[in-house]
C-alpha cells in the first residue's frame, strides 16, 4: 500500500505541475489548483477511507500537493501569487471538513 502511494502520488506530481502550466497561460490556473487536486484527493480519499485516523495516503498527497507549488513555481521562476495561497488554505480546510463529515458517518455508523 504504501509503495503504490508513493507512485502513484509522484506521478500525480508530475502531470500536476505540466497540467498547471499549461492552464496558467491560458489564464485559468485557479480552476487547476482546486479542481485538478480535489478529484484526486477523492480518489485517494475512497482508496483509502477516513476512519478515527487520516490514512497515510492522504497524508503523503498532501505533501506532493504542497510540493507541486513550490517545485513547480521555483523550477519555472515564477512566485506564489494570492491566489495560489488562498487555493492552499482552501484546499486545507476542504480536507478537514472531509474528514470530520466522513470520520463521523463512520464513527457513528
Amino acid at each position: 500500500m504504501k509503495k503504490y502511494s508513493l507512485i502513484s502520488l509522484s506521478s500525480y506530481l508530475f502531470r500536476t505541475i505540466i497540467l498547471s502550466q499549461l492552464f496558467d497561460f491560458a489564464g485559468i490556473s485557479i480552476l487547476v489548483d482546486l479542481i485538478v487536486p480535489g478529484i484526486t484527493f477523492l480518489m485517494v480519499g475512497i482508496i483509502y477511507p477516513p476512519g478515527k485516523n487520516p490514512p497515510l495516503g492522504a497524508f503523503m498527497y498532501l505533501v506532493m500537493y504542497i510540493l507541486n507549488f513550490t517545485i513547480g513555481n521555483i523550477i519555472l521562476g515564477t512566485w506564489f501569487s494570492v491566489v495560489t495561497i488562498i487555493a492552499i488554505f482552501l484546499y486545507f480546510f476542504i480536507i478537514g471538513v472531509y474528514y470530520y463529515i466522513f470520520g463521523k458517518l463512520i464513527d457513528n455508523g
